[in-house]
């Protein structure tokens, strides 16, 4: 029987996938395109937020874009460091993942 926090949509269920696109996008297999490995961390970040957010109760758009479902978080999670104003690539990913082990999300 699966546990009530895992099933399909949970938080815990959106957590699973994000490790494993970023076990996807760590990996340094030959003969693969780096855009890739970008689009399975992408993915890994998009997947972390929207469990972070389903935690939340905060309803999310179908979507991809990273900017959208930060400003959501930003809006629901008080994360002192995060400035969305900042246009760097790696800032919110950095920031976003030490915001989760901060806060324990990544303890399952």
């Amino acid at each position: 029987m699966q546990h009530e926090e895992s099933f399909v949509g949970s938080p815990i269920h959106w957590l699973r996938y994000a490790l494993s696109d970023l076990e996807l996008a760590c990996a340094k297999p030959s003969h693969v395109l780096l855009e890739m490995l970008c689009f399975h961390a992408q993915q890994a970040v998009g997947k972390a937020v929207k469990a972070v957010l389903l935690a939340q109760g905060v309803e999310f758009p179908k979507t991809h874009n990273l900017r959208v479902l930060f400003d959501l978080l930003a809006e629901q999670i008080d994360i002192p460091f995060f400035n969305p104003s900042i246009q760097t690539p790696h800032f919110p990913v950095a920031t976003f993942a030490d915001a989760l082990v901060d806060n324990q999300f990544l303890a399952l």
